[in-house]
């Protein structure tokens, strides 16, 4: 698995390369009982993933982060291509004082043979911190996400 990361003024990219079809990540990464194991911020605990996946539809993750509270990710999405690609607008919802601004998430899933390279663009950042806040949580969520394939392919999400 090899990995690269590009930053622009408000715009970061990463990528990262899974020995697994493509139909196969698209699968886990779309699959809220899947992303129950990879999704959310590092050290969180994920008490629920609800995924509409539908242009305009909403997907919710809800986890408990340690010194922020309750906090839930909402997805708007913007475009759904299985299994080529998922658009959305990431806002955040708190139930403490911690916020953070509205984002673009973009999700692309290129086929390499047996392989398939996960690009993932999220634009919106505001500032330096916030982009190496972000890189960090995104580069977790992938090192749990290729932890997760293996038992994909064990037992097939119902």
């Amino acid at each position: 698995m090899n990995h690269e990361l590009h930053f622009t003024e408000t715009r970061m990219e990463l990528t990262r390369t899974f020995d697994a079809p493509r139909p196969l990540v698209y699968e886990v990464w779309t699959d809220p009982e899947h992303a129950k194991h990879w999704a959310g911020c590092e050290g969180s605990t994920i008490l629920s993933v609800t995924m509409d996946l539908r242009v305009g539809g909403q997907g919710r993750t809800v986890m408990e982060i340690p010194g922020a509270g309750v906090m839930t990710a909402v997805a708007i999405y913007t475009e759904v291509d299985p299994p080529r690609r998922i658009a959305y607008r990431l806002g955040w919802e708190s139930t403490g004082e911690f916020k953070v601004p509205e984002t673009l998430v973009t999700v692309d899933f290129e086929e390499q043979g047996d392989q398939t390279t996960v690009r993932l663009v999220h634009e919106g950042l505001m500032n330096p911190e916030m982009e190496a806040n972000v890189t960090k949580e995104w580069r977790g969520s992938l090192e749990r996400f290729a932890a997760t394939l293996p038992l994909a392919v064990a037992e097939p999400a119902s």
